[in-house]
């Protein structure tokens, strides 16, 4: 390999702009020396040190990979540092939401740790100690390549093409957890999106206005099929918002179905739960010393989930949605069979 390349390496490994650690010219030897050639010299990591940021001359100093800090004690002297384009911290973050991610099995999330952890240096492995074997299991229970299927998935949204799959759940067979399988589906994927830890895909078939969702880890045979021709339904006639934002809001359980407007009333000491979950797209009502009444957008079923998960602070204000009625009481009295005095 040559000698940028492994100076490279060297500052990519051992330096860090936000833990401000820099390298001077003797650090970078005293590393080649160690790990690459002992014959390395000064005057060849200088003239590899100029090379490199040479060719970067030209671009903006936050897109330069080699940043260096230059002052003046009794004589000129320079330390170099690599420029991560984000820093450990952004990468940390990277590595804790794979690990903690819903759709991969242990093998997997710590191979694609490892790769985030490779791109950065010591100052990263240092923080994320626990992206290694001792991390322990994962909560994903099967083997699906989720992110195979995400990138037929991608191909597929961005030709106009059909996918096929084969759609299961999960269940249980001699006290293993498996993939049983619900029958072979043809659709036209609309969205990918990440929620919960878990990749959806939002999709309709031919000639439906309606859309529905499916989590990309119980597709398995996954393939795209023919481009398919247009049957004149748009963005626009689905009336659905398909911002992933919005979306999430609006379904926040994944649970599909119309949008229909809620009052809600939520003890006001527990507001930062409703905030939790639906963040920006909230309109005040009214305000009392004890309660917040909040009009939202949710399908029934999100609703009716959402309500049951807060049921000990939160209440519908004059609900006439007989649907969601009907779910409340379906959950109520399932809990009632289960209460024994």
């Amino acid at each position: 390999m040559s000698i940028e390349y492994n100076v490279l390496n060297i500052l990519k490994e051992h330096s860090s702009k936000e833990a401000a650690i820099t390298l001077k010219v003797t650090d970078i030897v005293t590393y080649m020396h160690r790990e690459y050639d002992k014959s390395i010299t000064d005057k060849q990591v200088r003239k590899a040190l100029k090379d490199l940021t040479d060719s970067e001359l030209n671009l903006p100093d936050e897109q330069k990979v080699i940043r260096y800090r230059t002052y003046d004690n009794e004589r000129r002297k320079t330390d170099y540092y690599y420029n991560n384009i984000i820093t450990d911290v952004e990468f940390k973050f990277l590595i804790d939401s794979v690990l903690y991610s819903n759709i991969f099995n242990n093998e997997r999330a710590l191979d694609l740790a490892g790769h985030i952890q490779t791109l950065s240096g010591k100052n990263l492995k240092d923080i994320t100690p626990y992206a290694n074997a001792s991390f322990g299991r994962t909560r994903y229970a099967q083997n699906t390549d989720v992110l195979a299927n995400c990138q037929l998935i991608i191909e597929a949204i961005k030709n106009n093409n059909y996918i096929e799959f084969d759609w299961n759940v999960y269940d249980v067979k001699n006290k293993n957890v498996y993939l049983h399988f619900r029958g072979r589906r043809t659709v036209i994927p609309i969205r990918l999106m990440l929620n919960n830890g878990r990749y959806f895909c939002l999709v309709r078939y031919r000639d439906s206005r309606k859309v529905y969702t499916y989590s990309v880890d119980l597709m398995t045979g996954l393939r795209v099929k023919e481009q398919r021709k247009s049957d004149g339904i748009g963005f626009h006639n689905l009336n659905i918002p398909l911002e992933r934002a919005v979306y999430i809001l609006n379904h926040p359980y994944m649970m599909g179905g119309e949008l229909r407007p809620y009052i809600v009333r939520i003890d006001r000491e527990y507001f930062s739960r409703l905030i939790d979950d639906f963040s920006y797209e909230i309109n005040v009502l009214k305000e009392t010393d004890t309660t917040v009444d909040i009009r939202v957008n949710a399908s029934c079923k999100g609703m009716a989930y959402w309500l049951c998960h807060h049921y000990d602070i939160a209440s519908i204000v004059d609900n006439k949605d007989k649907e969601l009625n009907k779910e409340l009481k379906k959950a109520a009295e399932s809990i009632l069979r289960q209460v024994h005095d």
